[in-house]
């Protein structure tokens, strides 16, 4: 069974921009809709990547020596998106992802322009701030 990857989503969503289809679903398209949609987009394969490199890191280790006797604790790396497994395979990261990026450019494509910006906001404040705690993390 072929899995989705990063590149072969991309490669749908080029060709879902590009195609006769899309033009006809989103004629009442806007500039705003474009940069919205883009910065949302891109916030979702930034938070893809994050994902993908976390659930491939070997889990941190810390030591502690402040009782005097140095202590080793090993942190795992859990997902804590409620969508995902705590430790999510390649896979399942892909799929999820991916499925998800589908779907936020085809809801975006279908919804008339007022609960357009609305989706795409949300999109952008949700993965905005993934992208933001990830990169705290680590």
């Amino acid at each position: 069974m072929r899995t989705l990857t990063l590149s072969s989503a991309l490669l749908a969503l080029l060709l879902l921009g590009a195609s006769p289809a899309r033009a006809e679903l989103c004629r009442d398209w806007s500039t705003q809709d474009t940069v919205l949609q883009s910065v949302g987009t891109a916030l979702i394969l930034w938070d893809w990547d994050q994902t993908r490199k976390f659930a491939s890191t070997p889990p941190r280790r810390e030591t502690d020596c402040s009782s005097g006797v140095c202590v080793t604790t090993t942190i795992p790396h859990e997902e804590s998106n409620f969508l995902f497994s705590k430790r999510p395979s390649p896979q399942e990261i892909n799929l999820k992802i991916g499925a998800g990026l589908l779907l936020f450019s085809a809801a975006s494509c279908f919804l008339p322009p007022s609960l357009r910006s609305v989706l795409q906001g949300f999109v952008i404040g949700v993965e905005g701030y993934a992208v933001y705690l990830n990169a705290r993390w680590g």
